[in-house]
């Protein structure tokens, strides 16, 4: 190793252990502050929806199902109707997915579920509770369903019984009042035509249609229809293709369907690696009671759908271009809109009257920023290392003000960064980024320098030999 990389080194090394230092001081002289910081750094990085006007929006809060899947929460939407929050089913896992998109359960105006399979129902209790904890009200969970939903709701009002006691005498009657725990059913018998549905809710220019599917020999199983000033979508819940679904669906703006790819099922059906005979049968057993992604895309084509999202697929789906397509099949060719497979944080906003369809992922847009700053600041040190080779073999380029004008920029940068953390606690990372582009200034410009000086002796050597062969 040269000297003046050994020099560069040793300046990097010295500048981190000194801000490590001046740290770990902080941290043992203002402990209150630095904990206080770091707790609220986790809450400010929560992403959130973004900005959203007045219409009908949809999130995917889960896009799985019973088969195992890091990536997704069991099946479960969350429906925006102007200032309305609804939530249409409770997959296991779905209220933490919720919250990690940055949406509080305290914002749930009610619950609508489709049928009451586990996957489906799972995180109802969790959802109630946190609804009453997060938010304080003194009115129960509104959960609207098919007949029997009322012995759902009782059975998991009973089963948080004391959980809810226990709150209430701890944290007081004046926010946690015992009448807002829990949920309160909203039961509608539509009988069981294969053509039947019903307007169940209808307020503040919300109206939501509840139908008749077939997941036989589940009964109930319904879908739901939201409208909401010009624009509409609809939720499947578990279904095989069913005339009412296709009925409902026409001309919607949005139908968030439920898929299984049988071809895709037999393959894990013949796997060795099951471990398990009985999950062989299961796996034989499912398809006959589940809609497959092309008769799906089959369904929105004659509804005359304009945009169609799968949710709540089986088997798992991994987030890659081709195992997206090999699950769709020919899907894509029989549909003529446009079609998506849905990830947990899928956002779809629809503004009121109009014709947008506007779509996001909460979740990767949290999880990308980090990753950008990264390959920012790798670039910076590339371009940092090019000038600097710049500099040895370019012997007349002038680079002083180039160092200047970037160490004014990156000491601004800097400078944002540890007011930002300091002054609104927001994301410890942060103060990271802010150390590691200081430790990259000083580098940078210590290994410019370093260049110049290389250069400039380089030069005077060349002069001195100039003036020899001249003498």
């Amino acid at each position: 190793m040269k000297k003046k990389h050994k020099i560069a080194l040793g300046v990097t090394v010295s500048v981190v252990v000194a801000l490590s230092i001046t740290a770990g001081i902080f941290y043992f002289t203002q402990p209150t502050w630095f904990t206080r910081t770091i707790v609220n750094s986790q809450i400010e990085s929560a992403p959130g929806y973004p900005e959203i006007d007045d219409g009908l929006h949809a999130l995917l809060v889960g896009t799985g199902s019973p088969i195992n899947d890091p990536s997704r929460a069991g099946p479960s939407v969350l429906v925006i109707a102007g200032e309305k929050h609804f939530v249409v089913d409770t997959g296991p896992g779905s209220t933490a997915s919720l919250v990690t998109s940055g949406i509080s359960p305290a914002e749930v105006d009610a619950v609508f579920l489709t049928h009451y399979h586990s996957d489906h129902i799972g995180d109802l209790g969790e959802l109630m509770l946190q609804r009453w904890a997060l938010g304080g009200s003194n009115e129960s969970l509104p959960v609207y369903g098919p007949v029997n939903v009322t012995s759902i709701v009782d059975g998991f009002n009973d089963a948080y019984y004391l959980d809810s006691i226990y709150r209430n005498e701890h944290h007081g009657e004046e926010n946690m009042p015992i009448n807002g725990s829990g949920g309160v059913a909203m039961e509608f018998d539509i009988g069981n035509g294969t053509m039947a549905s019903q307007v169940i809710y209808d307020q503040d220019n919300v109206e939501v249609t509840m139908f008749n599917v077939d997941h036989f020999p589940v009964y109930p199983a319904v879908g739901f229809k939201f409208e909401y000033k010009g624009r509409s979508l609809v939720i499947s819940g578990d279904t095989v293709y069913s005339e009412n679904l296709e009925t409902q669906s026409t001309n919607v703006d949005l139908l968030i369907g439920e898929a299984l790819n049988p071809e895709l099922v037999a393959i894990m059906e013949e796997s060795d690696d099951l471990g398990d005979e009985n999950a062989g049968v299961v796996l034989h057993d499912i398809p006959d009671y589940h809609i497959t992604p092309w008769e799906m895309a089959t369904l929105a084509e004659n509804a005359n759908v304009e945009y169609l999202v799968y949710y709540h697929m089986i088997p798992p789906v991994p987030n890659s271009g081709v195992a997206k397509k090999v699950f769709l099949g020919n899907s894509s060719v029989i549909y003529s809109g446009d079609i998506d497979i849905g990830m947990d944080g899928f956002f779809i906003s629809m503004p009121a009257h109009s014709e947008k369809i506007i779509t996001t992922n909460l979740l990767e847009r949290s999880a990308a920023r980090p990753a950008l700053v990264l390959i920012v600041n790798l670039v910076i040190l590339g371009l940092m290392f090019g000038a600097g080779r710049l500099i040895t073999k370019k012997r007349e380029l002038k680079v002083k003000p180039i160092i200047m004008v970037y160490s004014i920029l990156m000491g601004f940068l800097i400078l944002t960064r540890i007011g930002s953390f300091v002054t609104t606690g927001f994301a410890a990372s942060t103060l990271i980024y802010a150390l590691v582009e200081a430790t990259m200034l000083v580098w940078s410009v210590f290994y410019l320098n370093q260049n110049i000086k290389s250069r400039d002796k380089t030069n005077l050597k060349s002069k001195n030999k100039q003036s020899v062969v001249a003498a």
